[in-house]
């Protein structure tokens, strides 16, 4: 095998426990690689005290790897703030926020692991709750071969993940109802090319790293956006890997509305390879009827799954292996309010999505490499 140069980036908040078993088993599974390795440990976490388990945790577990390591916290990330000139820090703050906030975005640990930039060949994200667990044959890990397929195919390439299904509020309801695979609705079947895993996620170096979106789907959009534009492919592979989160998902309106917005905006995007060539090339967004339509498909799934939760076996209470106990009357009244809500939404929402983030991409590309060279600096270990 080729000796890569490769960055793994860690992304963790307020989660020790699954952490430890996180690194781990990352650990294991990179004993034997053939590349050299830059360790980055991205913490989100709000509370100090975890900031202080996560470190303490990072370097201990890797404390007999010979690898640069970085740590990058609300400390860390604020003295980078201090030590930049006063409009770099402006701007990221206004396009990333602040690290530890108690208003957590997906996208926000993604974008701001992006800054440890050491010049590898490639980058893996990887969410603490993401479990590698066949890492104890020599010739058999998981990294590796994600880099040999990373090379070979000049793709992105991501993990079929094991265990808890990591999609959205709305697929997830469907699947506690809908036991056989082959009958879900065409919806929830993850069919595009684009698709890939944000939990385990590995791409090639690039100097201008693109943003990736405030929006669910982030992951989809940031491959979507970044493949297009490079010319290059994107991979699942199916490897014993597995997600593992500390708990079930909450069924809320608030988000479900935010999930909602991000598949909306993402199909319509990739509904069709030239809307996606248009956006990255041409700067030119999905058209009215392209959007609307889209939303008349996401509601004529959200109608189905309505009638579907009427006529399933549950009685008074939801009990789903994914989701959070219910109320079965409080699940039907968030789901109906949420589709008169998507009902009214204007195309001209959708619109303003891919105009933000565009916009937000030009910013990025000013000011990234010079907070690179301060986050560098102050996140050594």
């Amino acid at each position: 095998m080729t000796d890569f140069l490769l960055t793994i980036k860690i992304l963790t908040r307020d989660n020790p426990a699954k952490l430890k078993s996180c690194l781990e088993h990352l650990k294991n599974d990179i004993t034997n690689l053939n590349s050299d390795i830059t360790l980055a440990l991205i913490d989100d976490s709000t509370n100090l005290k975890n900031r202080h388990k996560n470190r303490e945790l990072f370097l201990r577990i890797f404390s007999k790897k010979d690898c640069p390591m970085h740590y990058l916290s609300n400390e860390e990330y604020s003295q980078a703030l201090i030590e930049s000139p006063l409009e770099v820090s402006k701007k990221i703050l206004s396009l990333v926020g602040m690290m530890g906030s108690s208003n957590y975005k997906p996208s926000r640990a993604k974008n701001i692991s992006q800054f440890i930039e050491v010049h590898s060949d490639f980058h893996l994200l990887l969410d603490d709750d993401v479990i590698i667990e066949n890492s104890t044959k020599l010739n058999n890990s998981v990294v590796e071969n994600a880099l040999i397929s990373a090379e070979q195919k000049n793709s992105f390439v991501s993990i079929n993940l094991k265990g808890f299904l990591d999609l959205s509020l709305i697929q997830l309801l469907e699947r506690s109802i809908i036991k056989d695979k082959k009958k879900l609705n065409e919806w929830n079947a993850d069919i595009s090319p684009f698709g890939l895993s944000g939990g385990f996620l590995l791409y090639s170096h690039d100097n201008n790293s693109l943003i990736f979106p405030d929006l669910y789907d982030e992951d989809y959009l940031w491959v979507a956006f970044s493949s297009t534009k490079k010319n290059m492919g994107s991979l699942q592979l199916h490897s014993n890997v597995f997600h593992k989160p500390t708990r079930k998902k909450i069924f809320s309106l608030d988000r479900l509305t935010f999930q909602g917005m991000g598949e909306i905006t993402y199909l319509s995007l990739t509904e069709k390879s030239s809307q996606i060539d248009d956006f990255v090339f041409n700067k030119k967004y999905p058209n009215q009827d392209v959007i609307q339509d889209v939303i008349g498909e996401y509601c004529e799934y959200l109608k189905y799954i309505i009638a579907l939760l009427k006529i399933s076996s549950f009685n008074e209470i939801l009990n789903s292996p994914f989701l959070e106990k219910i109320p079965t009357k409080d699940c039907d009244l968030i789901l109906k309010t949420h589709l008169k809500n998507v009902r009214k939404l204007p195309y001209r929402t959708i619109q303003k999505n891919y105009q933000n983030w565009m916009n937000q991409q030009n910013e990025w590309i000013e000011c990234e490499p010079n907070f690179s060279s301060s986050i560098l600096e102050v996140t050594k270990l």
